[in-house]
């Protein structure tokens, strides 16, 4: 796509409206498989019995951004997000598990 300098402001104006309502359907019609998503992660966290404030500090993120993850909500680079998640409750568990095994040595 070029950059046309002949579109009016008004052309613009609507074509700019057109995609943030596009993006709107779009993030609407992704929330319940989100939700889902979420859901399944935060019972793995809780099981789990990490914080997201632990999670956080782990992925590098906010524990608010982890907050709306599990809501199902829109957050940035969604697929990112998840991978990390879920490695960091990979290395949370097994670094708790290791300092269970060398309190048993």
């Amino acid at each position: 796509m070029y950059f046309n300098q002949n579109i009016s402001n008004e052309e613009l104006g609507s074509k700019v409206k057109a995609a943030h309502l596009r993006h709107l359907a779009f993030i609407e019609s992704m929330r319940p498989s989100w939700e889902l998503e979420g859901q399944k992660f935060k019972i793995i966290r809780e099981d789990l019995k990490i914080s997201r404030k632990e999670l956080s500090s782990y992925i590098g993120i906010s524990d608010q951004v982890i907050a709306k993850f599990e809501k199902g909500k829109s957050v940035r680079s969604r697929n990112m997000l998840k991978q990390s998640y879920q490695t960091s409750l990979q290395l949370i568990q097994l670094k708790r598990n290791n300092f269970v095994d060398s309190i048993k040595k």
